[in-house]
């Protein structure tokens, strides 16, 4: 019988991405077995009991399972996840946690076990807290972690700021993507705060943030190649204008607009200059308003642009709101991708 190569073995399986069908193939033989079971595992999902007790009992069924795991997702609360956190990774790399109850002083030391792993670089945090010790202290010990996405909500309704005894760790962040961060900007722009902001080289925000303004971003804009930001109709005030200039190193570009501030969108580009390295710009539009995008078609056409430009627009866009793009073959259909390669 004709013996068929690892490498060929591994190659078809790798197109197989139905659990079941792995599962069956994890039992054909000892070749397939590995291939198999790593496809399995190297992506976790924990989101009820019997998910988390289905886990265990794999895992205490063959420990070396537990290796495979790259990415874990947990969407419980903290009573639910300890035992999950406390399992013996090794090469988990990329975490999410949407943390359903309040943190608590409880919560911090499984995911301080969780966020603090030597090959994590991916961490995911949505949570709510009353106590800001309790966020606070998660940080301590993660100095490992490069990309950041971070959505949380301080309910106390105080701001607060970090002290030295709380700034043990120095995390120096390469992507940042910030949701909605109620009451914690002051943290977050604080001297102490545990994140090294001055290597980043994407980050993600709201406009309704202030954030391009704190003397800690003044680095980071430097540094900075792809920026994401929404400019939002949930936005009480007017967003601000983004001077697109102070980004030297600045090469994709993502907006998303709503109809309501096509004014401050359109004045946010008019800030490029001739000394700009941006060669995409991907749009994902909450109108099909013709006027609007006519607007915006002449307003990125003319960009002083020394470098050849893409344009993408995520969902459906008319070709013909969009004529001076369409005539220069500059428009394309496109899935936002640098953040999902980044971030969980």
């Amino acid at each position: 019988m004709p013996v068929i190569s690892q490498e060929l073995v591994d190659e078809c399986l790798s197109h197989i991405v139905d659990p079941v069908n792995l599962r069956a193939c994890a039992l054909v033989c000892r070749s397939w077995a590995d291939t198999a079971q790593r496809a399995l595992f190297t992506t976790i999902s924990v989101s009820s009991v019997t998910s988390r007790k289905r886990l265990e009992y794999a895992l205490r069924a063959s420990p070396h399972l537990v290796h495979y795991i790259q990415s874990l997702m947990l969407r419980q609360d903290i009573q639910m996840v300890e035992a999950i956190c406390n399992l013996p990774f090794t090469h988990l790399q990329n975490v999410s946690v949407h943390h359903s109850g309040p943190l608590s002083i409880q919560s911090v030391v499984p995911l301080q076990t969780l966020f603090s792993l030597p090959s994590l670089r991916r961490v995911e945090l949505d949570c709510y807290f009353f106590a800001a010790t309790a966020f606070i202290q998660i940080w301590n010990l993660c100095t490992n972690i490069r990309h950041l996405r971070l959505r949380c909500v301080n309910h106390s309704g105080n701001s607060f700021q970090p002290t030295q005894r709380d700034s043990l760790a120095s995390i120096a962040l390469e992507s940042l993507k910030l949701g909605h961060v109620k009451s914690i900007e002051t943290w977050l722009n604080h001297d102490l705060c545990p994140f090294d902001l001055s290597r980043l080289t994407l980050l993600s925000v709201d406009v309704y943030t202030s954030l391009f303004a704190w003397p800690r971003m003044a680095p980071a804009l430097q540094t900075i190649e792809t920026l994401d930001f929404t400019i939002d109709h949930k936005i009480d005030t007017d967003p601000e204008v983004i001077d697109l200039s102070l980004f030297p190193s600045l090469m994709c570009l993502r907006m998303k607009i709503n109809m309501h501030h096509i004014t401050q969108a359109l004045d946010t580009l008019s800030t490029v200059t001739s000394a700009s390295r941006i060669r995409q710009i991907i749009f994902r539009l909450r109108f099909r308003s013709s006027v609007a995008c006519q607007q915006l078609d002449s307003k990125v056409a003319s960009l002083p642009l020394q470098h050849p430009l893409t344009v993408g627009f995520e969902g459906h866009v008319e070709e013909s709101h969009f004529p001076q793009l369409t005539s220069r073959n500059m428009l394309r259909r496109t899935v936002w991708s640098p953040f999902a390669s980044q971030l969980l």
